[in-house]
């Protein structure tokens, strides 16, 4: 395993969810106290989901044939600019712009760094580097609301966006190390986009599909669960956060056993029977009547969202060769985050129509469809075997 090159992208990735942390987590709130209408957080939100689903797919093509280091590079470009923007003008107009160019950055990183971990590791011990840069995403994604929130007590807006400024200072350094290295993997020229297209639908169509289910799964779960625990268990505001950090901690202690379980039995079969799994606290969530039983299962349930997210990420790059791996991962996961915001957007029927525990309800059956097709591509590949 080349440890220099995997130790750069771990810190990359550290640096850049810690710059995304101070901007997204708390978004909305710092666009409420600028005077901000729930209209233009909803549209700030579509926007930055839009231009990142919209780019994965031609961006995962492109980072094949240009370097998937340059690409990691340009989304800590990317980054900076929307730093910059914000640290320059704070203002609800120059913060959704901000937000609409992290979207950019998103589509540059995602796909090609997982495939370049893929690519460094060839194929020995995937599992265990998908656990650390998991775990090293995910501790800058915790720590970050926190220096938020201390910077907006403090009514000091320009640190905290200076803060994620340097932040991506620190990872494009890191990548452009990167790019220097004499590891790197050696961009090669390929076949049109059409016809690599074809070929990843034809090889890992069902793939696609169970991660859209997933993402509408997600997608109704997301934004009425806080919303459950604070109205109707009537959580105070910091007892939904701490449930919420706790829930987040438990997703990270995920990943090292799931990276371990990956190495062990392949990231299909973690995949489906962690998507099966997450159906069932699910709906024991939906029928919780006190904030202590609500917060446990939560918590449960982030557990194993951890197994599900570190086993699509081996799954992908276990299923696809490397000449197809970066625009199948960018397809892939543009379609989850289709499925997200579509799976938002209907929540607030079923919510607004049959009641808010209906949401965890519709949540728990997406995951379980998900997880009969999981279990459908696991049969066809142990045919494949014999």
């Amino acid at each position: 395993m080349r440890v220099r090159p995997l130790g750069l992208v771990y810190l990359t990735a550290l640096c850049l969810s810690f710059s995304w942390g101070l901007f997204i987590p708390l978004y909305p709130v710092i666009l409420r106290s600028l005077g901000a209408t729930p209209i233009a957080i909803g549209l700030a939100f579509t926007l930055f989901n839009a231009i990142s689903a919209s780019l994965r797919l031609p961006f995962g093509y492109l980072a094949d044939r240009l370097g998937k280091e340059r690409f990691m590079f340009w989304s800590c470009l990317v980054t900076g600019l929307a730093s910059a923007i914000a640290v320059a003008s704070i203002g609800v107009e120059s913060l959704i712009l901000a937000i609409s160019i992290l979207g950019i950055a998103t589509a540059l990183y995602y796909q090609t760094t997982y495939s370049l971990v893929a690519d460094l590791t060839r194929g020995r011990r995937l599992g265990r580097a998908y656990s650390i840069l998991n775990s090293m995403s995910q501790a800058g994604w915790l720590a970050a609301p926190l220096v938020a929130g201390f910077f907006m007590e403090a009514n000091m807006l320009s640190f905290l966006f200076l803060a994620a400024l340097i932040s991506a200072i620190m990872a494009s350094l890191a990548t452009k190390s990167l790019q220097r290295s004499s590891s790197t993997v050696v961009p090669r020229e390929g076949e049109p986009l059409s016809k690599s297209l074809i070929k990843a639908l034809r090889m890992g169509w069902m793939i696609m599909v169970s991660e859209l289910l997933c993402g509408l799964a997600v997608g109704f779960f997301q934004p009425s669960a806080s919303v459950f625990l604070n109205e109707v268990l009537m959580g105070s505001y910091d007892e939904v956060g701490a449930i919420f950090t706790i829930a987040g901690i438990a997703m990270l202690l995920a990943q090292y056993p799931g990276g371990f379980l990956i190495d062990r039995f392949g990231g299909h079969a973690l995949y489906a029977f962690s998507a099966l799994a997450s159906s069932i606290p699910l709906m024991l969530f939906s029928q919780s009547r006190m904030l202590i039983e609500a917060a446990f299962i939560m918590i449960l349930y982030y557990f194993i969202t951890g197994f599900r997210w570190i086993s699509g990420d081996g799954m992908l790059a276990q299923h696809y060769p490397q000449e197809l791996r970066t625009l199948a991962m960018g397809m892939t996961w543009a379609l989850w985050r289709s499925g997200f915001a579509v799976g938002s957007l209907t929540c607030g029927f079923v919510w607004q129509g049959l009641g808010i525990r209906f949401t965890f309800i519709v949540s728990s059956a997406l995951f379980v469809a998900a997880a009969i097709i999981a279990f459908k591509i696991l049969a066809l590949r142990g045919r494949a075997k014999i």
